[in-house]
């Protein structure tokens, strides 16, 4: 999960077309930071779903850090009026499932 810090004083302080000014240029950077066969899910106003397939733990801690990298790279700009301090959230969970369905004939 990937969670815009205090994306809702965002929409109340300055509007909702800000708001996506904001979400906008981090859909950019998802889009970028992760694997084509990697899939991104909007989960909510602020919230993204990533849904990868690594081997192990460490790949999808990479991962996550590679766009963490990204995103403190690629600073926020609104116009002319500089850049926006942006905050981001990342939460991990890993899951091992086999899944069995029954083939019919």
């Amino acid at each position: 999960m990937i969670d815009i810090d205090h994306f809702k004083r965002v929409n109340d302080n300055f509007g909702h077309l800000i708001g996506d000014e904001v979400l906008f240029p981090l859909a950019c950077l998802l889009r970028g930071g992760f694997r084509i066969h990697d899939r991104l899910y909007r989960f909510g106003g602020e919230e993204f779903a990533v849904l990868m397939r690594c081997e192990n733990e460490a790949c999808a801690a990479l991962a996550l850090q590679r766009f963490r990298g990204s995103m403190e790279k690629s600073p926020m700009r609104r116009g002319d009026q500089g850049k926006w301090q942006s905050h981001i959230s990342l939460r991990a969970a890993v899951t091992s499932a086999e899944i069995s369905v029954p083939l019919r004939t």
